[in-house]
C-alpha cells in the first residue's frame, strides 16, 4: 500500500541473501596488499611487497614483475561470484574444495592492522566452478563462479618473475 502523505510504499519486501551480499569476492586496494601466497599445480609461491615493487620469496628469492603482479591482484579483486551456495561454509568436499585447483591467501594492510583472506577455487563443470572464501572474521562461505572466470587464472612462477635484464631505481 502507498502512504499518500509520505509518497512512499509501505509493506513487506522479501529479498534473497544473494541480492544483498556484495558479489565481489575480495575488497581491497592493490596498494594496500602487503603479501600473498598462492598454491597451484606448480606448488606454493610466496610474494611480499618490497617498497613499490614485489619480491618472490618462495620457491626461490627473485624480484617480481610489478606490473604483472599488480594486474593479477586487480583481476582477483574484480572477480565476482555467481551465487552463495553455503553460508556458513559446510561440506566443502561436496564441491571439490577438499582438492582445490588454486588456493590464494592475500594479506591487506588496513590502517595499523593487517588481515588475511583465503580463497580456494575448484574446477567444476564446463559452466560452473566452486570456491570457498574466508575473509578473516567476517564469515566463511562457499560460492559458485562461472568456470570461464577462473579458466585463465593460473599464475605461475615464470609469469610473476621480473624478466627485465636491467632495472633502474628512479630515486
Amino acid at each position: 500500500p502507498k502512504d499518500a502523505a509520505a509518497g512512499t510504499y509501505v509493506g513487506k519486501l522479501t529479498v534473497s541473501a544473494d541480492f544483498i551480499i556484495d558479489k565481489a569476492l575480495l575488497s581491497y586496494t592493490v596498494a594496500d596488499v602487503t603479501a600473498f601466497e598462492l598454491t597451484g599445480p606448480e606448488g606454493p609461491i610466496s610474494v611480499v611487497r618490497d617498497g613499490r615493487g614485489w619480491k618472490i620469496t618462495k620457491p626461490e628469492a627473485v624480484r617480481g614483475d610489478r606490473n604483472t603482479i599488480n594486474a593479477l591482484l586487480a583481476d582477483l579483486r574484480d572477480m565476482k561470484l555467481s551465487e552463495i551456495v553455503r553460508m556458513p561454509a559446510t561440506d566443502p568436499g561436496r564441491y571439490g574444495l577438499d582438492r582445490p585447483t588454486l588456493v590464494l591467501s592475500v594479506t591487506v594492510k588496513d590502517g595499523e592492522k593487517e588481515h588475511m583472506s583465503t580463497l580456494k577455487l575448484a574446477r567444476g563443470t564446463r559452466e560452473i566452478s566452486y570456491g570457498y572464501l574466508s575473509r578473516g572474521g567476517s564469515g566463511d562461505f562457499i560460492f559458485s563462479i562461472p568456470t570461464e572466470t577462473i579458466a585463465g587464472f593460473n599464475p605461475t612462477l615464470a609469469s610473476l618473475k621480473d624478466r627485465a635484464l636491467l632495472s633502474f631505481d628512479p630515486d
